[in-house]
C-alpha cells in the first residue's frame, strides 16, 4: 500500500496540472502562439493558463510570472533563457513614401528619412543595422515612437514614414506591396524569441511540458540550451 500510495504520488507531481502564468508581448497575438497555447491546454487538460499581455519588462519573482517571451538579449543572470525562434526584422515603407522621399541606397541615407520607432526605453531612436556582422545603431529622426509594433505598422500603412518590425508582422502587407522593403543585406540576423524562467519556476511539469512544446513547434534552428 506504501509503495502504491508513492507511486501515485510521484505520477501526480510528474503530471502537469495547476495554473500556469504567462507574460508575452503584443506581437504574439499575431504569430502562431495563440494555437500553440490552444495545442498546449488539449494535451494537458488540467492546465489553466492565466495570459498576460504587455509590452513592459515584468519582473517574474515580484509578479508571480511562470515563463515571460521576449524579443532581444535577456541579460538578467537569476532567469534561465532559452532561445526560441529567430526573430527578421524587416524595415520598409509604402510604395508612395519611397517615391515620394527616395528610396534609400545606403544605410546613412535613412537619417534623412522619418522613422517610426519602436522603443520601451525612452531612449534616442535608431534602427538596429548590422555592418560586417556587427551592430550598428543608426541614430535617425523619430516621426512617432511607440511601445507597439501593430501601431507603428498601421501609421507606416497611412505613409507617415518607414518602420522596421518582426517580418512576420509586416508580412501580410509586402506579400500585396503595400509595404516595400528595403536595405535587406544590413538587417540584424542574430535576433530571437526568448523565454525566460527562474529556477524555482523550473520545478514545475507545466512549465516543462510548455517549454518542450514551444521549442518543438518554434524552435527551428534554435539552440535547444539556454543562452
Amino acid at each position: 500500500m506504501v509503495e502504491s500510495t508513492h507511486s501515485e504520488l510521484q505520477a501526480h507531481g510528474s503530471r502537469p496540472s495547476g495554473r500556469l502564468r504567462v507574460a508575452g508581448l503584443h506581437g504574439l497575438v499575431q504569430t502562431d502562439f495563440p494555437s500553440l497555447l490552444s495545442e498546449f491546454l488539449t494535451l494537458y487538460p488540467d492546465v489553466h493558463i492565466d495570459l498576460q499581455i504587455g509590452n513592459r519588462v515584468v519582473d517574474l519573482v515580484e509578479e508571480g510570472v511562470d515563463i515571460a517571451l521576449r524579443f532581444g538579449r535577456i541579460d538578467d543572470e537569476n532567469l534561465i533563457v532559452r532561445r526560441l525562434q529567430r526573430v527578421e526584422l524587416i524595415l520598409c515603407a509604402t510604395p508612395s513614401y519611397w517615391a515620394r522621399r527616395g528610396i534609400p541606397q545606403t544605410i546613412d541615407d535613412m537619417r534623412q528619412h522619418d522613422v517610426l520607432t519602436y522603443s520601451l526605453s525612452g531612449g534616442a531612436p535608431h534602427i538596429p543595422f548590422e555592418v560586417d556582422g556587427e551592430p550598428y545603431n543608426l541614430p535617425i529622426y523619430g516621426r512617432m515612437d511607440a511601445n507597439d509594433s501593430s501601431t507603428l505598422v498601421a501609421a507606416a500603412l497611412a505613409g507617415i514614414g518607414a518602420v522596421c518590425v518582426p517580418a512576420l508582422l509586416a508580412q501580410p502587407y509586402t506579400e500585396r506591396g503595400s509595404l516595400v522593403p528595403v536595405l535587406k543585406e544590413f538587417m540584424p540576423r542574430d535576433i530571437w524569441l526568448y523565454a525566460a524562467y527562474t529556477q524555482r519556476r523550473h520545478n514545475s511539469a507545466a512549465l516543462r511540458a510548455l517549454l518542450k512544446l514551444l521549442e518543438t513547434r518554434m524552435g527551428g534552428d534554435a539552440p535547444n540550451h539556454p543562452t
